[in-house]
């Protein structure tokens, strides 16, 4: 067998042997899959056909008991779920898809390999030649029809020309670089690789077939499909908080600022703890992950698998245990690797359906010496983040012989050091998303507006910054404090350009004479003095038309009074 001094499958992405996808089936367009195939020949080889094919492993394996029967059965199914093909790269770049697409679920791996040896690599009936000498004519003429450099190719080397089963090209030695490129499905099956019952996994091989009696030279490896977030997902977003009661006991809260968790990263986790009964002490705080899965398979469902995952201990902050209430903030941290969490997913129709919940516990000694236990389940959905948290897998070589999958070591997909960070930095989200309710508070307020007239320039607007007494609560804490104070400017006495006062101040400078004026801002158009001008002046006339109307009404009065006299002197 040739040894090869170069040949290696490289995949056009910005991460390594893993392709990105942001999004559902109904958030995405279709995904394109773009790569190279690099060699290097050392002498003029022929070469009949460089093949490539990227294939779906899916495999289902878990134990399931029969009514009636002592031992479990075995169920183990090997299934595809996408067979892309490339017939030839010295003549076209372009992948066809043979099984996989929008309408296809899963299949056998026995029947599509039945069903793809009908068929020869470019689709068509291989031709049958009579002689060896046709077979030389043929093989000849096509390999004078392109003249290839001595010292390789970039490209696709015979682009267009259409061969039959035996033909053979020869190629000079040199570095090859052949590209290859398809569009796959938007509903394309992502990688689930630490499930236990059942994983989807993909391989790519390439084949670069030459002569009758010479081997072929293959080589295959793992490649990744991943699914994250869209950036406008409402995972990202919203909230997860559960408010309820143990009668005669304990009221308690729990809140999470999101619902969507990251692999490998930290979760803030808020609980408010308002005992009811006497003597009662917070003994311990703890937390896991529930994980719900199932599979289907050729012959049916597989039952459902609950798994707890990342139990730890949850530090409580000291100096509450005196209050009247337990206010307490900790940090819940997710598993970093892939093989022993796996993201929330339901690839191909609920092929395989991965769920996940949160499950505080808490421990409360009683005044007897006894300890009750109370349990928050906190639905959530766990994700592969690109930009927060670290996230592993098992590196797995593929034998090009049989195409198994063997286990060797650890892959780091993404690496993010976010413990040390805060939760809120919201990095999945689109930077043109507007902020969260409640981070908009702490917006900080600039203006660079300068008046169009001919005086002074008015100076930036100073930022306005909240005291730590003045920030707003949530409506998740306990108000303790009286009436909400009002914002200022750090200095009271300077006067802020430009800027309308509060509520309170405008309703004391009315004082009951004229016409009441609204607080403006300044938008460029005019100055302050000159709307102040304009308003005083539309009041002047509204006053001068009011006197105007009351003199004539005062004429008409003293025109029907002279009547009256006139009319009784006659």
């Amino acid at each position: 067998m040739v040894k090869l001094p170069l040949f290696e499958l490289r995949l056009k992405t910005n991460h390594k042997n893993l392709i990105l996808v942001k999004g559902n089936e109904n958030e995405v367009e279709n995904v394109p899959f773009q790569g190279s195939v690099k060699f290097s020949i050392p002498n003029d080889m022929h070469v009949k056909r460089v093949k490539l094919k990227l294939v779906g492993d899916y495999n289902v394996d878990y134990m399931q008991k029969v009514p009636g029967e002592i031992v479990p059965d075995a169920i183990i199914d090997h299934l595809c779920v996408l067979k892309a093909k490339w017939a030839n790269l010295l003549t076209d770049s372009a992948g066809v898809m043979e099984y996989g697409d929008y309408g296809d679920r899963f299949i056998r791996m026995s029947k599509l390999e039945k069903k793809g040896k009908t068929s020869t690599p470019d689709g068509s009936r291989p031709a049958v030649l009579k002689s060896k000498s046709q077979s030389s004519v043929v093989r000849n003429q096509v390999s004078s029809l392109v003249k290839l450099p001595k010292s390789g190719v970039d490209g696709t080397p015979f682009a267009g020309q259409k061969t039959s089963f035996h033909h053979s090209f020869l190629l000079p030695k040199g570095n090859y670089n052949l590209p290859f490129s398809i569009i796959l499905p938007a509903n394309v099956a992502e990688t689930v690789e630490g499930l236990r019952i059942g994983r989807i996994r993909y391989r790519l091989e390439c084949t670069i077939e030459r002569g009758i009696f010479d081997k072929p030279i293959t080589l295959a490896k793992h490649v990744r499909i991943v699914r994250t977030l869209h950036p406008q997902s409402l995972n990202l977003t919203d909230s997860v908080d559960i408010n309820n009661s143990w009668p005669g006991k304990v009221e308690y809260r729990v809140e999470m600022p999101r619902r969507g968790l990251a692999v490998g990263s930290s979760v803030p986790i808020r609980l408010v703890i308002l005992p009811l009964a006497k003597g009662l002490k917070l003994k311990s705080l703890n937390g896991c992950i529930v994980q719900h899965s199932h599979v289907e398979h050729s012959w049916g469902r597989s039952p459902e698998y609950e798994e707890i995952i990342g139990k730890q201990d949850l530090k409580i902050n000291p100096g509450h245990a005196e209050e009247d209430y337990w206010d307490i903030r900790t940090q819940f941290h997710l598993p970093e690797s892939l093989s022993k969490l796996t993201q929330s997913c339901e690839p191909k129709s609920g092929a395989i359906s991965v769920k996940h919940r949160v499950r505080i516990s808490i421990q409360l000694s009683n005044p007897g010496g006894h300890v009750s236990e109370l349990r928050a389940n906190l639905p959530v959905y766990i994700y592969i983040s690109p930009n927060s948290g670290t996230v592993t897998g098992t590196h797995l070589n593929v034998e090009p012989v049989h195409s198994n999958f063997v286990e060797d070591g650890e892959d780091t997909l993404f690496k993010h050091n976010t413990r040390e960070q805060e939760d809120n930095n919201d990095m999945d989200r689109e930077d043109s998303a507007p902020p969260l309710y409640q981070s908009h508070v702490f917006d900080r307020v600039y203006s660079t507006t300068t008046s169009p007239v001919g005086s002074a320039p008015t100076s930036p607007m100073p930022i306005i910054q909240l005291s730590p007494s003045q920030e707003p609560d949530s409506y998740f804490s306990i108000t303790t404090s009286g009436s909400p104070q009002s914002v200022r400017s750090p200095s009271a006495g300077t006067p802020l350009p430009d800027v309308p006062p509060i509520y309170e101040d405008a309703c004391d400078e009315d004082d009951g004479e004229g016409i009441e004026l609204a607080p403006t801002y300044s938008d460029g158009s005019g100055t302050r003095s000159m709307i102040m001008r304009a308003y005083s002046a539309e009041a002047e006339g509204k006053r001068f038309k009011l006197k105007l109307g009351k003199n004539k009404h005062e004429l008409k009065k003293e025109k029907k009074d002279d009547k009256k006299i006139k009319t009784k002197g006659n």
